[in-house]
């Protein structure tokens, strides 16, 4: 769990830098948490994140949940053209949980 906390303050480190940078993408980001359909999916994933890291569930539940929010993650980020904060989560990812 330290290890998804670590990675996650580094890529909102990252996303701040760009965000700071960029007030265009910081529109889009916008626009899409005020749709409420992508406010909705995007609920959906935080309760099933925090249900399948829930330190009951089996390890594999586990796994396929932090598996699945990266996969969430990267996708969200390069559909905004952000990729270098793709390249920090991913090295970062790989380095913490092989």
């Amino acid at each position: 769990m330290e290890e998804l906390l670590f990675i996650s303050l580094v890529l909102l480190l990252g996303l701040g830098i760009i965000l700071a940078r960029t007030n265009q993408k910081f529109e889009k980001i916008r626009e899409d948490f005020q749709n409420p359909y992508f406010s909705l999916a995007f609920g959906a994933v935080i309760i099933l994140a925090v249900w399948g890291m829930d330190h009951r569930q089996s390890k594999k539940v586990q796994e396929a949940t932090k598996f699945s929010l990266f996969a969430f993650t990267v996708a969200y980020l390069t559909h905004h053209e952000m990729y270098y904060p793709v390249f920090v989560l991913t090295w970062f990812f790989v380095y913490y949980t092989f």
